[in-house]
């Protein structure tokens, strides 16, 4: 890869980056100024309040839940080059969001609310290394099974300790919603490829 592609790339990460944590940035703010309720919220989603679907994983617990979110964001997009695409990325992570939103509302009856990024970023790791083909099969196939067996571990058990630093309740399942949704989503750009659908 050429410095100037290089460059680029990293711009774009940049781009998506911002892209995604400034609205959540903003809707922190005036959550702290508790101007408006932005969160996932059951009976407000059945009852028409459909954007919540999408704003829900923009709210955050707080900034220390943001910061941590943020990033891992960040993280994600610096490592894996299939993500360094600004349409693409930004599309992925539209489609995982409503996804995860629809599953926690028809699979997760007991869920009343949610908020936070991080399902929303498993889905996008996930797609991250499948598609990274600079990692061997092996090694890409290994991080997923790790992220895989990490987040089915988790569910049922609630984390004390990150639930002090977040300052609330871990919605475990919907970090499995977003791994099941990345196994999707990558399955879907696969056989789009396969019949000849390269540009996505």
């Amino acid at each position: 890869m050429t410095e100037y592609t290089a460059n680029n790339r990293l711009k774009h990460a940049a781009l998506i980056w911002l892209l995604v944590v400034l609205p959540a940035g903003l809707i922190e703010c005036l959550d702290l100024l508790q101007l408006v309720d932005f969160r996932f919220q059951r009976a407000l989603i059945l009852n028409g309040e459909w954007w919540r679907l999408v704003t829900g994983h923009l709210d955050h617990l707080g900034w220390v839940h943001f910061g941590l979110n943020a990033l891992f964001l960040a993280f994600v997009l610096m490592i894996f080059e299939p993500l360094q695409r600004v349409v693409f990325t930004l599309g992925l992570w539209l489609f995982s969001v409503i996804s995860i939103s629809v599953c926690l509302l028809f699979f997760s009856p007991e869920l009343i609310w949610y908020v936070g990024l991080s399902s929303s970023l498993y889905s996008l790791l996930v797609i991250g290394i499948l598609l990274d083909v600079r990692f061997s099969l092996f090694v890409r196939v290994g991080a997923v099974a790790l992220v895989f067996i990490k987040v089915w571990f988790e569910q049922g058990d609630q984390l004390p300790w990150v639930s002090q630093i977040i300052s609330g309740p871990v919605a475990e399942v919907s970090h499995l919603y977003g791994v099941a949704t990345g196994f999707v989503l990558v399955s879907i750009i696969f056989c789009m490829s396969r019949f000849g659908v390269n540009k996505i």
